[in-house]
Parts: structure tokens; C-alpha cells; sequence
């Protein structure tokens, strides 16, 4: 496994700091923003994803996929399980996040969306142009 960059963990760092300042200034409530967590496995790396991807997400995300850069990842799992709103801005910020990474040869895909999140994904025909799994399992086992 290739060793992080330092740079990384600023990133999340960061990335943590933008979410609370975001929530706090747009009055949002506990439990109604974004979370993630993330674990390396391999050569992948997993973010967790949970509560609302919304409009207010969108520096999340760009902050997220600059940090997978560092992380010396080559496949992201945006695992999407916990997610339980997605509107169309945090869908478009799925696309440009998987546009960024493929410009720098790296593989994204997306896991376990749930209802109502999976209809919209679906409606926005998003699985043919990002791979979108049941499981992580089957991610892993699709790139390995």
C-alpha cells in the first residue's frame, strides 16, 4: 500500500472544519447535514457518507476529492448507505467529484444508495456513467 500524504489528513481536517462552519452559518440542525468518515482498504479508499447531500455540500465534496488525491488511493467508494436526502446539486457534485478523479486516473464508484436517494440516481441515469454497486464487496471484487 502506498504511504499518504501528509497533506491528506490537512484535508480532512479542513474538510471538517468547512461542514461545521457551513452548518453554522446557514442555521442548519444537528443531524441535517453531511458526514463522512473514512477508512483505507488496500489501495481504496472508502468514504462513508451520511445524512443530507445538499447545496451545502458542494465544498464538502470538492474538499473530499482533493484529499483522495493525497491519500495515494487509486479507487474511491463513495459508500452511500447512510445517506437519506440527496437533491440535485449533491448529485451534481457526485459528477463533477467523479470528473475530477478521473482526470487524475482514479476510479470512483458509488455503493449501497438507498431509497429515496437510489431513485434519483437512477433517474438521472447516473449509473451508466459512474459504476454504482449493492455492496462494497462487489465494488472491490469489479476492480480487483
Amino acid at each position: 500500500m502506498e504511504a499518504q500524504d501528509p497533506r491528506h489528513h490537512e484535508e480532512i481536517r479542513g474538510i471538517q472544519q468547512e461542514l461545521e462552519e457551513i452548518a453554522e452559518n446557514n442555521n442548519i440542525i444537528p443531524g441535517g447535514e453531511m458526514h463522512v468518515a473514512e477508512r483505507m482498504q488496500d489501495t481504496t479508499l472508502v468514504l462513508m457518507i451520511s445524512g443530507r447531500v445538499t447545496v451545502y455540500s458542494r465544498k464538502v465534496f470538492q474538499g473530499m476529492v482533493k484529499s483522495a488525491r493525497f491519500s495515494g488511493a487509486r479507487h474511491i467508494i463513495f459508500n452511500m448507505q447512510g445517506v437519506t436526502f440527496m437533491d440535485t446539486i449533491g448529485l451534481g457534485g457526485l459528477v463533477l467529484a467523479y470528473l475530477d478523479l478521473h482526470d487524475h486516473h482514479m476510479v470512483m464508484s458509488v455503493v449501497e444508495p438507498q431509497q429515496p436517494v437510489k431513485s434519483l440516481l437512477e433517474g438521472a441515469n447516473f449509473p451508466e456513467l459512474i459504476p454504482t454497486y449493492p455492496t462494497e464487496e462487489t465494488a472491490l471484487q469489479a476492480i480487483h
